[in-house]
């Protein structure tokens, strides 16, 4: 399935916003959108199913940046 980055992020960065969270490094399964909290970095990394992305809070809002 394809997925689309710039949803992903936006996923996660209003998720980001509603708990307040300053710094993130979570994996988003691609096909359901859904953030999930792997055992390891290392299995999210290694699965296709995930895109990994890591956030972090900036003065005017929040930065994202793909991992994988």
């Amino acid at each position: 399935m394809e997925y689309n980055v710039e949803e992903l992020k936006k996923v996660l960065i209003e998720q980001c916003k509603e708990e307040g969270i300053y710094y993130a490094l979570i994996a988003i399964d691609k096909k359901t959108k859904e953030i999930v909290l792997p055992q390891s970095l290392d299995n999210a990394l290694s699965n296709p199913d995930y895109c990994v992305f890591k956030c972090k809070k900036a003065e005017d809002g929040y930065e994202v940046e793909e991992v994988k």
